[in-house]
């Protein structure tokens, strides 16, 4: 997987989360994900456990997945040899609520790669946002 550096958004500066206004607000958190830290979270998620946590991951799954718009939008693809790739450009933070039940996995998803020391660089961005949920 291709990815870039990211840093923690500037808190002074308007966000750049693509959400629709109108929605109401579910005071769940809330948390601004890139391109590539959408990617890797997805690579955190379990893909074996109980029928509750595979219930959990799969609405994480279902949340996170790029749409087609975004696919485009992104310039997500496919090589032939199974790499992926995406514009290294643009990457505005989607925003994105998760219930206590996803934020428990997702939590204990990190702990488990830490745990077997699984953590890349790449990495340390999403697990700072994942700790201030």
């Amino acid at each position: 997987m291709k990815t870039v550096p990211t840093s923690q958004p500037n808190p002074s500066a308007p966000t750049t989360d693509v959400v629709d206004e109108s929605a109401v607000s579910t005071n769940q958190p809330r948390i601004g994900l890139t391109v590539p830290e959408r990617f890797l979270l997805n690579l955190l998620l379990p893909t074996t456990g109980n029928r509750k946590q595979m219930t959990v991951s799969a609405s994480v799954e279902q949340l996170i997945t790029f749409d087609e718009g975004e696919a485009i939008m992104f310039g997500i693809r496919h090589s032939e040899d199974g790499n992926l790739f995406f514009n290294e450009t643009g990457h505005a933070a989607v925003g994105f609520e998760f219930n206590a039940d996803q934020i428990a996995l997702i939590k204990h998803a990190v702990e488990l790669a830490d745990d077997e020391n699984r953590i890349t660089r790449e990495m340390l961005s999403l697990l700072a946002k994942i700790d201030l949920l």
